[in-house]
C-alpha cells in the first residue's frame, strides 16, 4: 500500500476548480433570462454547492493530515 496519496489532492482540486468555474458560467450565461434561471436553474445551484462543499471538506482534511505529520 505504497501509493503517493499526497499527489492526489491537487489532481482533484484543479478538477473541481475547473467544473465549479464552468458551471459559474453557465449559471452567469442563463441567468439572464430570468423566468428560465429560476426553473432550471435550482438543481444546478444545490448540486454545485454540495459539490462546492466536498471538495472544502477535502482541502480540509489534507490541511489536517499535512498538520499532523509536521
Amino acid at each position: 500500500m505504497t501509493r503517493q496519496s499526497s499527489s492526489v489532492p491537487p489532481v482533484i482540486g484543479i478538477l473541481t476548480v475547473d467544473i465549479y468555474h464552468q458551471v459559474r458560467r453557465s449559471l452567469q450565461l442563463e441567468n439572464s433570462d430570468k423566468r428560465r434561471f429560476v426553473a432550471t436553474n435550482r438543481q444546478k445551484v444545490s448540486r454545485l454547492t454540495l459539490f462546492h462543499s466536498c471538495c472544502e471538506v477535502m482541502v480540509n482534511l489534507k490541511f489536517i493530515s499535512a498538520g499532523k505529520s509536521e
